[in-house]
């Protein structure tokens, strides 16, 4: 059996979402039968971190950006105590 022409082997860059079929397609011809269901069950979950730390980045930065103009707020009076 051959990998079709175009499909991506490796990890997608930066922006790209990350895809099972590629690496899925990979193990299925390179990896013996004894270890697929090992290797298929270890690429989900590595997929699923790296999603799960995307959405974690995301509430992250939300987050920041509502507190942002507090702690700049709290930043000028302190300040302003401090001048007085």
């Amino acid at each position: 059996m051959r990998i079709p022409r175009g499909t991506r082997l490796c990890t997608p860059s930066a922006g790209e979402k990350a895809s099972l079929s590629p690496t899925l397609l990979l193990l299925a011809h390179c990896a013996p039968l004894s270890t697929l269901p090992k290797a298929i069950r270890a690429v989900t979950t590595i997929l699923e971190d790296e999603e799960a730390r995307r959405t974690a980045d995301t509430h992250v930065v939300a987050i920041m950006q509502k507190l942002d103009p507090i702690l700049n707020l709290m930043d000028h009076a302190a300040d302003m105590a401090k001048e007085a």
